[in-house]
């Protein structure tokens, strides 16, 4: 019982630090396009 609520939490945390680094990706990739527009201006 324990080692299922384990296995569960682990899920739970690895997608968390999916969805935080797809956030972090999509912020970075929304600021270089605002560089290259910069850039090109």
């Amino acid at each position: 019982m324990l080692h299922i609520q384990y296995i569960f939490k682990v899920k739970k945390l690895l997608l968390l630090d999916v969805q935080n680094y797809n956030s972090l990706r999509n912020k970075s990739n929304f600021f270089g396009f605002k560089f290259l527009i910069y850039l090109k201006n």
